[in-house]
């Protein structure tokens, strides 16, 4: 049998210089160790590898330590009659993490907060009915009013979280840290947003909200904290089908998606962008579409 090939890896937390490197064996238990590294940790930041076997290529190491976490509860109600069917679905939920990008890699716990994806309300409705036909399918009218039903959707959400940044260089009033990396956190004294439709399209953060920390410093705002606007759309559907023939069967829908046109929009979260804090896009307004499939 093949001996097995081990990378054994120490971690002296909080012990800089306790040792150099340490090299052992595990002897004839059918083993081989390829190198062992002994990584030492020093204000918070871990060394690399103090040595290596000759000739293998360098080891490249991270921390797995990043925090995830989900919470929710998911209420369901369902029903079906002759010739209707719904569903509805609400959903209360919390996730929060600290694996995004930040202005420094230091201690990413510090920026534990709502994940990107975070929604804490959302309700969903489905339907679908079936039209009856006229004089049960029977005759000319009742073969054209046969076959016809409508289903519908509703999705109604909480905006999804939203961090305030600047991408401006040190030069133009940004980087704070002076790190070289143009994302950085400002000041902020308030964490109210005006969420009028009028705010949305001419600003809804208030003139001082935000202000820049010492140079060298990064700011105080706590990360997604904000919320974009809250996500609203109903799609209907319109469709009739057909029996061509014992196994041949054609169907012809019409599509309507946001039935009501209502404008989910999204703000600029950048500082150094004219538009800051102002709806720069949306998602797709009202649009229809028609349809047809043959089945056999």
């Amino acid at each position: 049998m093949a001996p097995v090939t081990y990378l054994l890896r120490l971690m002296l937390p909080d012990r800089p210089g306790a040792l150099g490197a340490v090299a052992t064996a595990l002897g004839q238990v059918g083993a081989d160790i390829l190198s062992v590294d002994v990584v030492e940790r020093a204000a918070g930041r871990a060394s690399g590898p103090s040595q290596r076997t000759a000739g293998q290529p360098p080891t490249m190491y991270a921390d797995n330590d990043r925090v995830a976490n989900y919470n929710g509860v998911t209420f369901n109600l369902r029903g079906r009659a002759k010739r209707i069917f719904f569903d509805a679905s609400y959903t209360r939920s919390s996730s929060k993490d600290d694996a995004g990008l930040y202005p420094t890699s230091q201690n990413p716990h510090q920026f534990y907060g709502p994940s990107p994806w975070d929604v804490p309300h959302r309700f969903s409705l489905t339907a679908n009915y079936e039209v009856p036909a006229y004089n049960d399918g029977q005759g000319l009218v009742g073969r054209l009013t046969a076959g016809w039903g409508v289903s519908a959707l509703s999705v109604q959400q909480s905006g999804y979280p939203m961090t305030v940044i600047t991408t401006a260089p040190f030069t133009a009033g940004g980087d704070y840290n002076a790190d070289g990396d143009n994302l950085d956190y400002p000041n902020v004294n308030s964490y109210d947003m005006n969420r009028s439709h009028d705010a949305y399209l001419n600003g809804v953060f208030s003139p001082g909200q935000f202000s820049a920390p010492p140079p060298g410093t990064q700011g105080n705002e706590k990360p997604q904290q904000f919320r974009q606007p809250g996500f609203s759309e109903v799609d209907l559907a319109a469709y009739k089908s057909t029996r061509l023939t014992g196994r041949l069967n054609f169907e012809l829908r019409f599509e309507f998606y946001n039935l009501f046109n209502h404008d989910n929009l999204f703000l600029s979260n950048d500082l150094s962008s004219g538009n800051f804090g102002k709806a720069i896009s949306q998602q797709l307004p009202f649009w229809w579409q028609i349809g047809a499939k043959v089945t056999f």
